[in-house]
């Protein structure tokens, strides 16, 4: 059977035990967990991540809250082709603010814990006041997989006969 992969990142909030276990379960629902391991972010490593987003409100806030945070990264490996994959880790984790989030998505668990998920940033040349550790980060499409993956796992043969990046 085909096999897709995809960049996921717990952020800080994602982390505390409250949810984490909660999240690897859901994730466990979709994908195989191979390749994991905490990082903490550079600023040159989290600006080339979210670079598409450099021009809107929420890019230096968000940059600015990860920086030399530490952050769990991982690779998940699902069944079937990217677009079905990736379309699932999508549903699964839910839309940016927990708050319009579904019960059983991974960012509604912010809101069943009452986590303290929106973060005020000092605003920069018009940019949000305010980002959300909204547990979870996980690639949107297959070009973002294979970008993601290659910028946050160089370092590692992460590459095995049964997936395709």
């Amino acid at each position: 059977m085909e096999k897709a992969s995809a960049f996921v990142m717990l952020k800080p909030l994602g982390q505390q035990e409250t949810v984490k276990s909660e999240i690897f379960s859901m994730l466990k629902t979709i994908a195989d967990i191979p390749i994991q391991r905490i990082a903490i972010i550079p600023y040159k490593i989290i600006r080339q991540q979210y670079e598409d987003a450099e021009n809107l409100p929420h890019f230096y806030p968000i940059t600015n809250y990860l920086t030399n945070k530490k952050v769990e990264i991982m690779i998940l490996e699902g069944n079937g082709t990217y677009e079905k994959f990736i379309s699932e880790l999508k549903n699964l984790v839910g839309k940016s603010d927990p708050a319009k989030c579904q019960e059983g998505q991974i960012r509604h668990l912010a809101i069943k814990h009452n986590l303290p998920y929106i973060v005020p940033i000092e605003p920069k040349n018009g940019s949000n006041n305010y980002c959300f550790d909204n547990l979870i980060h996980c690639s949107d499409s297959h070009k973002a997989a294979q970008k993601e993956i290659n910028l946050w796992f160089q370092d590692l043969n992460i590459r095995n006969k049964n997936a395709t990046l």
